[in-house]
């Protein structure tokens, strides 16, 4: 089905006895809202949640601060632009882009539960998907609907001007959870879409005054390096150790990262040893592994080893980070000579002798 957005006074007009439970669609954000991007690296990790009661109240013991704007004193205007749980929104946290879960009752008719959810992105994504929980309803048939809302939603204005929304030809996937999944595809920097989940109550059902909680994950992958600064195809960090008489240090790479995930040489990365120091006698060598080996003897101090790692696939040209691995060299304890044992012995002899004497006398 598709759903037809009227203007506010023509649902206030047709809804009746229902038009009370209804507010226009908004950019929504309270007071409460909690950040829903849980991005790592240039992983793709949003979330958005909220709670649909009509009389919900800012001092609800279950979801409070949940009926007051950003500017922490104006009440939302009505049920549906109150209740965001959790949600993408660059008002909110100057993330990447809108993640939300708009919601209202809508009829006229058997009254009909709406969870609307706008999806934009300021960055270039691909393979991004979408998973939707709808509401604990026992034995709700849920539907999905690309709506045709796409074309008008840059008239709600705000930051939902920043993208370019497009109703595409998607389908929601069942689970056995009770979750649906929507795979999304690629997204081109300020763009969108807009797609909804519908259930239409049994005739007379008066659900209002019910706690209703929906939710949505969506995941895929930034595309452009740098973009945002948290998405950097490799990520290498300096590292520091110290070693008495020579020795192997672990391997450079263990608190390095390519595409968010741990570096793995061969798999993800690959390793790229600068210009070794050369100390005044021994040596110091980069492994293929990342460990760096100093061998016995080497003369004691500080000492520099530039590295990079590289993104796997390579690319043309290519991803890298650089870092420095810094290898502090301390010479070994002294160990006392045979010469040494045998006067700190003798000494003792000649205490224990004089001491045997004094008694005697």
């Amino acid at each position: 089905m598709a759903n037809t957005l009227f203007s506010p006074a023509a649902r206030w007009a047709a809804l009746s006895v229902t038009a009370a439970l209804w507010a226009a669609p908004a950019m929504a954000t309270n007071i409460g809202t909690k950040n829903g991007v849980h991005d790592t690296g240039c992983a793709v990790n949003w979330g958005a949640s909220a709670v649909m009661k009509t009389d919900l109240q800012n001092n609800d013991p279950l979801y409070p601060n949940l009926m007051i704007t950003l500017d922490g004193v104006t009440p939302s205007d009505g049920y549906s632009n109150g209740g965001y749980i959790e949600e993408v929104n660059t008002a909110l946290n100057s993330g990447p882009g809108l993640l939300e879960m708009n919601h209202f009752y809508t009829g006229p008719g058997n009254l009909m539960m709406i969870w609307r959810l706008p999806i934009g992105t300021l960055y270039p994504i691909s393979g991004a998907t979408l998973t939707f929980t709808p509401p604990s309803i026992p034995g709700a048939t849920w539907t999905f609907d690309p709506v045709s809302t796409n074309s008008r939603m840059y008239l709600w204005g705000g930051g939902y001007a920043q993208y370019a929304f497009t109703e595409r030809p998607l389908s929601a996937t069942p689970n056995a959870d009770g979750t649906f999944t929507v795979n999304l595809g690629d997204f081109a920097a300020h763009t969108g879409t807009v797609l909804q989940f519908n259930y239409t109550w049994p005739a007379n059902a008066t659900p209002w005054t019910h706690y209703y909680v929906a939710s949505a994950k969506m995941t895929g992958t930034y595309t452009t390096p740098g973009q945002p600064a948290t998405c950097q195809m490799v990520n290498a960090a300096d590292d520091s150790y110290n070693l008495t008489n020579g020795g192997t240090t672990a391997s450079v790479i263990v608190n390095d990262t390519a595409n968010g995930a741990p570096a793995v040489i061969g798999t993800n990365a690959t390793l790229v040893p600068g210009t070794a120091p050369v100390p005044s006698s021994g040596s110091l060598t980069m492994n293929p592994d990342g460990t760096i080996t100093v061998a016995p003897g080497t003369t004691p101090g500080v000492y520099q080893y530039p590295y990079q790692i590289c993104g796997l696939p390579a690319s043309t040209p290519p991803t890298c980070d650089p870092a420095v691995a810094t290898v502090t060299l301390y010479a070994p304890s002294p160990v006392p000579t045979l010469g040494q044992w045998a006067l700190a012995l003798l000494s003792m002899l000649l205490g224990a002798a004089a001491l045997r004497r004094r008694r005697a006398g």
